[in-house]
């Protein structure tokens, strides 16, 4: 039977062109949307995994995401550094401001601010000098912020960009890893990032933390959440949390439906 239901489809030449797409676009939108929905939810902790040194963050308990904070008390770094099993800590600052260049292109941006002593989260460069963010009103940006805030341009002497009353001279092309959010990311020193900080008055969005070899993570962070009220958790905790605040938003149910039909589709 089954040959000659082969025999017959053969002879049937339209229905059998018919199937081989049918089954082939199944195929294809399962394997497409499937990659786009992993590099979707990889992005959500892009910037937590470009803060290399880092194993351990701590936060404001309120915060359910790396685009999704709220900045704690400055004097929470001290009490961190207390802790039993830290090896060191130093405050991260996270911004999304409003940014115009001096071409009149207009952005919000994400601005992370570098601690000058340590440099710990200093992006990797593909052009330029990293330590040039620690210059005064200085600042480095990704390629796709480039792109977007100076469309056709190559990096050249002069290009600025305005952040509040702020002037920012941009001094090179960071390689930072895309964000979720698509917005352009700009690196300065925490120094800067404090100034551009006027909406808050706390500047430490996360604490970043490196822990000493051989410290139980779990224990560590259920004993400064019950001391501190503060949230905590290592570097792959957050990541995969910032993927779920995503993935349990409306955007990527788009992507499993698109994956189902395609899943479903296929045995018919």
């Amino acid at each position: 039977m089954i040959l000659l239901a082969i025999q017959m489809l053969v002879n049937d030449t339209p229905k059998l062109l018919a199937m081989v797409m049918a089954v082939a676009l199944a195929a294809f939108l399962t394997q497409n949307q499937a990659s786009f929905l992993v590099a979707f939810l990889g992005m959500a902790g892009s910037q937590i995994r470009d803060v290399r040194e880092a194993n351990f963050w701590v936060m404001d308990p309120d915060t359910e995401s790396f685009d999704q904070a709220k900045p704690m008390k400055d004097t929470a770094i001290e009490v961190i550094r207390g802790f039993n099993g830290i090896q060191w800590a130093v405050p991260f600052t996270k911004l999304e401001v409003a940014a115009r260049t001096n071409t009149g292109k207009l952005s919000t941006v994400t601005v992370i601010g570098v601690n000058e002593e340590s440099h710990i989260g200093q992006p990797l460069m593909l052009q330029g000098n990293p330590d040039s963010i620690y210059l005064r009103d200085s600042c480095v940006i990704d390629p796709a912020g480039l792109s977007l805030l100076f469309p056709k341009s190559q990096l050249h002497p002069g290009m600025m960009i305005r952040i509040h009353d702020e002037w920012l001279t941009v001094r090179g092309i960071s390689a930072a890893s895309p964000p979720f959010t698509g917005f352009p990311i700009v690196h300065v020193s925490q120094t800067t990032a404090m100034r551009l900080s006027r909406a808050e008055a706390r500047t430490t969005t996360f604490i970043t933390a490196r822990t000493k070899t051989g410290t139980d993570t779990h224990t560590l962070a259920a004993g400064i959440e019950k001391s501190t009220g503060l949230k905590a958790m290592t570097r792959d905790e957050f990541m995969a949390a910032s993927s779920k605040f995503y993935s349990d938003q409306g955007v990527p149910a788009l992507f499993y439906i698109t994956i189902t039909i395609g899943l479903i589709a296929q045995p018919w």
